[in-house]
């Protein structure tokens, strides 16, 4: 979530497929708008669909001509700005928690290199969710 007008300038991204949302968090950071990962307190629920409506289905909305478009207005290299970058989390109990340490961001990377592993083994079927304990 962010504030009406955080975002006036978003380039011509196309929602739905790969490096959007990451986008949103790279300019946020680096106009030094805070991020903040709420995942302890709220669930994210992501409808399961196909991607019929998308030329090459689930590979062309991760891998196709407008996911390599939005790529490259992101800055050409993936994953530079993920759930791993933000400066803030929210606690369980609702308070938030403050910048993260460099020691919590190092335990975060395992916790979700292990999900997206999970994920890229499961792509060749269609997408599974890990929950995080």
């Amino acid at each position: 979530m962010f504030l009406p007008n955080t975002f006036t300038n978003v380039p011509a991204l196309t929602l739905g497929r790969a490096c959007f949302d990451q986008w949103l968090i790279k300019d946020a950071r680096t106009r030094g708008i805070p991020v903040v990962d709420i995942t302890r307190v709220a669930r994210a629920i992501h409808q399961n669909h196909e991607y019929l409506h998308i030329d090459g289905g689930q590979q062309g909305a991760y891998w196709g001509e407008e996911a390599r478009r939005n790529l490259a207005i992101y800055g050409g290299v993936p994953h530079t700005h993920t759930l791993l970058d933000v400066s803030h989390e929210l606690s369980e109990d609702k308070s938030p928690a403050g910048p993260i340490a460099p020691s919590a961001r190092s335990d975060k990377r395992m916790d979700l290199e292990i999900v997206y592993r999970a994920h890229r083994w499961n792509s060749q079927k269609t997408w599974t969710f890990a929950q995080r304990d």
